[in-house]
C-alpha cells in the first residue's frame, strides 16, 4: 500500500533552517535587453551573486518581465560588488547593463522541487501575482 509520503513545500522551515547544496556557475551574462535565464532545480535557501565585470553593472531579478527597463523590477550589482540574499526562488534572470558582464554565482538549494513552491509572477491571472517582481 502506498503511503502518499507528504514533500516540503514554500512553507516547510526544516529545509531552510538546515545547511543548503551546492549550486555554483561562472558565466557572461548578455547585454540589455536580452537577460539569461538561470533555472536553479530545486528552491533556493540563499544566493550570493558577483559582478566580475571590470566595466559593466549587472542587473538581475527574479522575472523575465522584470527585467525590462520599462517595468524596472530589477537590481543593479556596480561593478566588483557582490550580493547575499535569503532569497526562496526557483529561477532568476541576469544580464549586462552597457554591455554584457562576468558574474559568478552560488546558491544554496532545498530539496523542494519547483513544482510544490509559488510560481512567483508579477502578472499572475490566478490570484498569485507577487508585486514588485514584475
Amino acid at each position: 500500500m502506498p503511503l502518499g509520503n507528504p514533500q516540503g513545500g514554500a512553507g516547510y522551515a526544516a529545509e531552510f533552517q538546515s545547511s543548503a547544496l551546492p549550486w555554483l556557475t561562472s558565466s557572461i551574462a548578455p547585454a540589455a535587453p536580452n537577460p539569461m535565464k538561470i533555472s536553479f532545480g530545486m528552491v533556493t535557501r540563499f544566493i550570493t551573486i558577483t559582478n566580475n565585470d571590470a566595466s559593466n553593472p549587472l542587473q538581475f531579478g527574479v522575472t523575465y518581465n522584470g527585467m525590462k527597463s520599462s517595468v524596472g523590477n530589477f537590481y543593479t550589482l556596480a561593478k566588483g560588488a557582490s550580493l547575499t540574499l535569503e532569497w526562496r526562488i526557483t529561477q532568476m534572470f541576469v544580464q549586462g547593463s552597457g554591455g554584457t558582464a562576468a558574474f559568478s554565482l552560488a546558491a544554496g538549494l532545498t530539496t523542494i522541487p519547483p513544482q510544490n513552491f509559488y510560481n512567483v509572477t508579477g502578472s499572475g491571472s490566478d490570484g498569485t501575482k507577487w508585486p514588485g517582481v514584475g
